[in-house]
């Protein structure tokens, strides 16, 4: 059976969660839909289940529209993460639950029940009851209740969540087993690439309600659309590369463009996309089989399994967005080899020479900024922070003007004209907007109606938790879609940032942003982690993993970890390091849950005096 789904939509409250989603999913096909969480893929699966109602569009299954038919209507079987067996009822009673209901014979009944048993591994185990099962069988128990009546759609949340990897390594086999006898079409929603790149015939990539790219999971691998989708599906080197003839210059290397790619034209900016596997390391020049780049050093060096993972520093390559070309500044990449590779002894420290055996070209893509001016000084200060971030990610800014009333509309498009002319001394893409209405609603509005990945405001003096709470900034920092940097500072580059991070885990998208700024302005970046007084360090691990996203972006990254109190240990920090950017994160959607006077993030914006970027923390669900 076919699914269909033509721009649909969900908001929750004003939130909006999945985002003008369309999508064809085949006859017989295992497609997954893979995303962070709260990026609006397990809302898709509800609403094809019917469990939950699209706000807009339709669904189809078969060309026939069912958004208003039930979930039995539908025919679809439904399989959650937890597993949803009835505790009470042995395996075969579970299996067989559906076609009890449906008043199938018994004899019948017990004959696809055994079916079922021997189709899923599990035959004899029909007098069990889930207490006495692994979590592994029980999945496997969930999926053949979900197979019992034969659904058109078979629909599966997370199926393997909650188990350990060689469980999931095991049922990964067993569904693609029987998904191929059976041929039923199914959808599956994960956060886990292993899962995707084993199961998935095609795959489609979300983030925050929308759906960015669908492909098969070797296509979307190794020639993304988009960075966002390089980076979700795997570590990533990315270079500025621009267009020489049949070749791509990166630095003062010389890369040919492969067989059969369209040529940009020539002196045109590339990004140029080289998966740690596709980068060679020889003890000569004379060695490589691919294209040589630099010179470099082996800093870190692993032992995975069954290859080996390090971090190389080269020179003659350029990262930075900025850099001009042939610039030598050391660049560290992300490699990865087979064992099968080595042929000669490497370890840390060891001097080699770098090449590259294949890469992919994707469009040059800056940052689209939105700032919003008032006509005051700390309106000016946004506007040339958005304007240096614009033009050091080669982006687009859109200024937005508002007026609340209607006696300063005048003044205000005024002020946005002078705005935008000031702007397009630096920059060749400057666009305006215009409102009417309260700022912070305004602002939030045009965020959700355009895509853009930065807002920038200005705030007045120091961010006082009183005055902060009711402000636009504190509004449109919790309620933006996107990371909302805030400024009270007239403007100064980015050379050093302070990321504070918790155990409560921002968005993964919001660290590589984080990321992304500082590999385009060149500034250093050091995670700082407090511990409380009287707790354990439970937010190490977290540590461990905002770093390793950072450095698979080729950073040089400091760690830090203080003691005690939280909200002292980041200030003394901020001004003993002299950094000129702060990254904090508050809870998303509650303002005063965010700003109230005793909230950590309140405290610090209320005594510093340099630019914040707020990133967001999804609450615990």
């Amino acid at each position: 059976m076919s699914i269909s789904l033509k721009n649909i939509s969900k908001l929750y409250g004003e939130q909006s969660v999945v985002e003008d989603v369309t999508l064809e999913i085949f006859p017989g096909e295992l497609f997954v839909l893979l995303g962070a969480s709260g990026s609006g893929k397990t809302t898709i699966l509800r609403m094809i289940a019917g469990l939950v109602t699209p706000d807009q569009g339709e669904i189809l299954l078969q060309g026939k529209v069912v958004n208003d038919l039930t979930p039995q209507e539908r025919n679809v079987g439904f399989v959650f993460q937890n597993y949803s067996l009835f505790r009470h009822m042995t395996v075969a009673e579970n299996i067989g639950f559906g076609l009890q209901l449906r008043r199938v014979p018994r004899e019948e009944r017990d004959k696809k029940i055994h079916h079922l048993l021997e189709l899923i591994g599990l035959p004899g185990f029909g007098h069990r009851y889930p207490s006495q099962l692994s979590g592994g069988q029980q999945q496997r128990v969930a999926v053949a209740r979900a197979l019992a009546y034969e659904p058109s759609v078979l629909l599966l949340d997370e199926p393997f969540g909650a188990l350990d990897l060689k469980t999931r390594i095991q049922l990964r086999q067993s569904l693609k087993q029987i998904h191929r006898q059976l041929g039923v079409t199914t959808v599956m929603v994960t956060h886990d690439q292993a899962d995707a790149f084993e199961l998935g015939d095609r795959i489609g990539i979300m983030d925050r309600g929308k759906l960015l790219a669908t492909g098969a999971p070797a296509d979307i691998y190794k020639r993304p659309k988009s960075e966002y989708v390089a980076q979700f599906l795997g570590s990533a080197n990315f270079f500025t590369g621009l267009m020489q003839e049949r070749h791509i210059q990166i630095g003062s290397a010389f890369l040919p463009l492969p067989e059969g790619t369209a040529a940009p034209e020539k002196g045109e900016r590339v990004q140029v996309l080289i998966r740690p596997e596709q980068i060679e390391i020889a003890p000569s020049r004379e060695a490589l089989h691919g294209t040589f780049i630099g010179e470099g050093e082996i800093r870190d060096f692993l032992f995975v399994g069954g290859f080996h993972r390090m971090t190389v520093q080269v020179s003659g390559v350029v990262r930075s967005l900025t850099a001009g070309f042939g610039d030598t500044d050391p660049t560290v990449l992300s490699v990865q080899m087979g064992l099968a590779q080595t042929s000669f002894p490497i370890g840390s420290g060891q001097k080699v020479v770098v090449g590259v055996t294949s890469f992919h070209i994707l469009p040059y893509q800056g940052l689209h900024i939105l700032v919003g001016i008032d006509g005051s000084e700390h309106g000016e200060h946004a506007l040339h922070f958005a304007s240096y971030l614009a033009q050091k990610t080669q982006g687009r800014l859109t200024i937005l003007g508002v007026a609340e009333r209607y006696l300063e509309e005048a003044k205000a498009r005024e002020g946005l004209t002078q705005a935008s002319q000031a702007a397009q001394q630096e920059l060749q893409e400057v666009e305006t907007a215009y409102r009417r209405g309260h700022p912070a609603e305004e602002i939030l509005n045009e965020t959700e109606q355009n895509r853009y990945d930065l807002v920038v405001l200005g705030t007045r003096g120091r961010h006082a938790p009183g005055r902060f709470l009711g402000s636009t900034a504190a509004r449109v920092s919790v309620n933006a879609p996107v990371p909302t940097l805030l400024t009270p500072t007239p403007f100064q580059d980015f050379k050093k940032i302070l990321v504070c991070v918790s155990s409560e885990k921002v968005r993964k998208s919001d660290i590589r942003f984080v990321g992304r700024i500082a590999r385009s302005t060149g500034a250093s970046v050091t995670l700082f982690h407090v511990t409380p007084e009287g707790e354990e360090n439970g937010g190490a691990f977290y540590l461990q993993g905002v770093l390793r996203i950072l450095e698979s972006l080729g950073l040089r990254v400091e760690t830090k970890v203080g003691e005690g109190e939280i909200v002292g240990s980041i200030l003394k920090e901020a001004y003993e390091g002299s950094y000129d950017l702060l990254v904090l994160g508050t809870r998303i959607g509650n303002l005063r849950e965010a700003f109230l006077t005793n909230s950590v993030t309140s405290q610090v914006l209320s005594q510093v005096d340099r630019p914040v970027l707020i990133l967001h923390i999804r609450p615990p669900s």
